[in-house]
């Protein structure tokens, strides 16, 4: 089936509107943090100042997976203001890449500009990360057959070919070990 790129961004505009409505203060939450399992606790160590069930947003489905709550979360603590999902939805439940990423679209049209995903992560040799190990993703390899730029290029969600060089930011790679390191393994 072949995606209409025009329903696709009415409704991208129609969720926006909906959280502008929902969020007064919306431009101030330029940080958005993609919580799985096992962490949907960390919203709460935060001021939440709006929270909004995916189910509530017009084209957001809620999360099927166990231990994802299915909440938008916009928070704040020290004054930086932080928007969490509080939980995922997965390619395995169904959901083509084109809808996933609808999800962090809808957020970015919001003016979300820096995003940090929680996940579970693997890697080809066994003894290379122990379990509850903070790991920082360099590169990745999409073997899924499936991308979430297919379809008609819609400039309002970026450039249409991006080059898969850096797509990681390593500042912010640095930024989260450094922390990781003063504050968790210590």
């Amino acid at each position: 089936m072949r995606l209409d790129n025009k329903l696709y961004d009415e409704n991208l505009t129609t969720d926006v509107n909906f959280l502008k409505q929902k969020v007064v203060d919306w431009k101030d939450y330029q940080f958005l943090m993609v919580l799985g399992s096992g962490y949907n606790d960390l919203a709460a160590s935060f001021k939440i100042n709006h929270s909004i069930k995916y189910v509530d947003i017009p084209f957001w489905p809620g999360c099927t997976a166990p231990h994802h709550f299915g909440n938008l979360v916009f928070a704040e603590h020290n004054g930086k203001k932080v928007v969490f999902m509080q939980g995922r939805h997965h390619y395995c439940e169904g959901y083509s890449m084109s809808e996933i990423a609808f999800l962090i679209y809808t957020l970015v049209l919001l003016n979300v500009k820096t995003m940090i995903a929680s996940n579970a992560a693997a890697s080809l040799n066994a003894q290379a990360i122990k379990i509850g190990e903070i790991c920082a993703i360099t590169d990745h390899i999409n073997a899924f057959g499936d991308n979430p730029i297919i379809g008609l290029n819609n400039p309002r969600l970026g450039i249409r070919w991006p080059i898969p060089q850096n797509l990681y930011d390593n500042k912010l790679r640095q930024l989260l070990l450094t922390v990781a390191e003063k504050t968790i393994l210590n």
